[in-house]
């Protein structure tokens, strides 16, 4: 059987959590064998971006789908996005969802290590549906 990447990076989070704050997060742990770093970059995995853009859209589902049974989110429109440090395997992440200016929301990836937690990309969203 093979997986798509939406469904590897079902495999590879915990659910959603919704933060006093009000700001939701999900967690992920991503080892080398994962599906995400398969040809980028031979013998010196990266997690791309466009996996990252992934990560996000699945929080941001699971974030409005504890809310509203109805709504879904098909895609982003990506207004910005900064890459600070590459993601390598066997780091484990959180991605950070709340509400920026403009109506956008602001989504951050930080990488966890015995230091800390490093802002390894963020992006300024906002969801786009097709409907039905």
């Amino acid at each position: 059987m093979t997986l798509s990447l939406e469904e590897a990076l079902h495999n590879a989070g915990l659910p959603a959590e919704r933060k006093e704050d009000g700001h939701w997060e999900k967690r992920f742990f991503f080892g080398e064998d994962f599906l995400g770093f398969a040809g980028h970059f031979p013998g010196h995995p990266v997690l791309p971006a466009m996996t990252q853009l992934t990560m996000v859209r699945l929080l941001l589902q699971e974030a409005i789908g504890s809310q509203e049974a109805s709504c879904s989110v098909d895609a982003l429109n990506v207004a910005s996005a900064k890459y600070m440090r590459p993601i390598l395997p066997g780091q484990p992440l959180v991605v950070c969802l709340r509400t920026g200016t403009s109506g956008r929301l602001l989504a951050e990836i930080h990488v966890l290590d015995e230091e800390g937690s490093h802002l390894a990309s963020s992006m300024q969203i906002s969801p786009v549906s097709f409907g039905e």
